[in-house]
């Protein structure tokens, strides 16, 4: 008579609780017992349901994140051996499938400029915003200084920077400032400005 003193081990490996993640993502892992395994199931909404993973000493499972709400979940995974044994493990999986909230008061769209730009709005995140920046191109294919091509904005909630764009030649350019969370969720606000830096010597009398 052949008997099974242990429980099966598993793990979830991937993806790790240090990862944000959106969209269809695939849970991956490994399991490991003397007597071998029978089956392997998860279950991504507390055990509710459980869903059979393909493979059994190395596994996977494939599931849509959008299914469930966005923040931190449990993934149970459930292993039997070929004795029936079970065993019952846990990992956390970050979901966030919402892009940043932003608004943008200031640049006004069309407004003109001689050379200083004042960003001001709010952005938001369930999560958190990773990167916030903004590029900056010419309507007509004038160039843009390496510098100037992409400024980064510190990631506060609220939006305030100036711009001093006084180096590039007058014209209309297309200022857009972009979000993008942990998850790689962005959110992308464009303004038109015209730059016009002979309005700097214009007098009031």
């Amino acid at each position: 008579v052949r008997i099974s003193l242990e429980e099966p081990k598993g793990a979830v490996n991937s993806p790790t609780f240090e990862e944000t993640v959106k969209g269809r993502v695939q849970l991956s892992g490994v399991t490991s017992d003397k007597n071998g395994i029978d089956r392997v199931q998860v279950s991504v909404d507390n055990g509710n349901t459980w869903n059979d993973v393909a493979g059994t000493e190395i596994w996977s499972y494939e599931f849509d994140t959008r299914v469930i709400q966005d923040g931190t979940h449990v993934v149970f995974l459930r292993v039997w051996d070929e004795y029936q044994v079970q065993g019952l493990y846990s990992s956390l999986i970050n979901t966030d499938n919402k892009a940043p909230e932003m608004a943008l008061e200031l640049p006004l769209d069309y407004s003109i400029t001689s050379g200083n730009v004042f960003f001001s709005g709010n952005v938001f995140d369930n999560v958190d915003i990773t990167e916030l920046y903004i590029t900056i191109r010419n309507f007509d294919g004038k160039p843009v200084s390496r510098k100037l091509q992409r400024i980064d904005f510190e990631h506060d909630k609220i939006i305030t920077k100036t711009v001093d764009i006084s180096s590039l030649e007058d014209g209309i350019y297309n200022i857009e400032l972009s979000a993008l969370d942990k998850a790689g969720n962005a959110t992308h606000i464009s303004r038109n400005i015209q730059l016009n830096k002979s309005k700097a010597l214009a007098t009031v009398n």
